[in-house]
């Protein structure tokens, strides 16, 4: 394996490559993944292997050779496509994604807000990001929390073969476990927001002048909500619904003054 003057082996981009273990695979079954400058298809590959229902990898024709050819020997379905991302041509396209790969690529994109705003649109689920080389994490993540509405933005870590030179994030929708994967079958319906209550006895996000509920509010004015709420319907009040998830969503809303939210309305009643 190549290595630097120094010493430190290169890694990054082969089956060596650390981010592999950074990252929990078990969650990409039956997921739909998008890997936006997928190199040699490392991240792409083994998100197949753990069952994803569709990979779809871009990046540079050349590049994409040994990807090709990587995923041709294990047998791998993937769709790699030599295709500018930032072309009308692909963000016209409607298609959605459960979880999103942009890893290594920010810098190299023409309109860095354009790209990860249309990202932030057609991702349900997860991001995983990573920095371009020596970048600050700590300015890279607060951009992408100022143009993305996901509600938890976790360090993996630091994913270079020579330290401080790759860091790696995974941008959640949820803060915990989500309920609305459970019910991927339920249709989305807009209700009338003064027919959705949260939880009688949790009321401290009510507070709207949070700065998280503030940021959230306006990442939700550009992009538009993403990620519906999970609601149930009250046994109290007969036409009205509790939030079960998406208390954060909730309130930012109502900052908004939003008439109607899409929620999914889970079959379960809540006291």
């Amino acid at each position: 394996m190549a290595k630097y003057s120094h010493g430190y082996e290169i890694r990054k981009g082969t089956w060596q490559d650390a981010r592999l273990k950074m990252i929990g695979w078990k969650y990409f079954k039956e997921k739909r993944v998008l890997d936006i400058g997928c190199a040699h298809g490392i991240l792409s590959m083994q998100a197949k292997k753990y069952g994803a229902s569709y990979v779809e990898g871009c990046d540079i024709k050349g590049i994409l050779e040994t990807a090709k050819v990587e995923a041709n020997r294990l047998n791998l379905d993937i769709n790699f496509r030599d295709v500018n991302v930032e072309s009308e041509k692909f963000k016209s396209e409607s298609l959605m994604f459960d979880i999103t790969f942009f890893c290594s690529i920010l810098n190299h994109m023409k309109d860095k807000v354009a790209m990860v705003q249309w990202i932030d649109r057609h991702t349900r689920k997860k991001l995983f990001c990573e920095t371009n080389y020596r970048n600050d994490k700590d300015k890279f993540i607060q951009f992408m929390k100022k143009y993305t509405s996901f509600a938890k933005y976790t360090y993996r870590g630091d994913s270079g073969d020579i330290p401080n030179t790759y860091h790696l994030f995974e941008c959640s929708r949820n803060a915990g476990d989500s309920i609305i994967d459970q019910f991927e079958d339920i249709s989305v319906q807009m209700i009338d927001i003064e027919k959705i209550v949260y939880r009688d006895n949790y009321n401290k996000l009510s507070d709207c002048t949070c700065a998280y509920i503030s940021s959230l509010a306006e990442n939700i004015k550009r992009n538009g909500m993403v990620c519906p709420l999970a609601v149930i319907k009250s046994i109290k009040k007969e036409g009205f619904y509790n939030v079960w998830e998406g208390g954060h969503r909730f309130w930012a809303a109502k900052l908004l003054n939003y008439n109607q939210i899409p929620c999914k309305v889970v079959k379960k009643e809540r006291r």
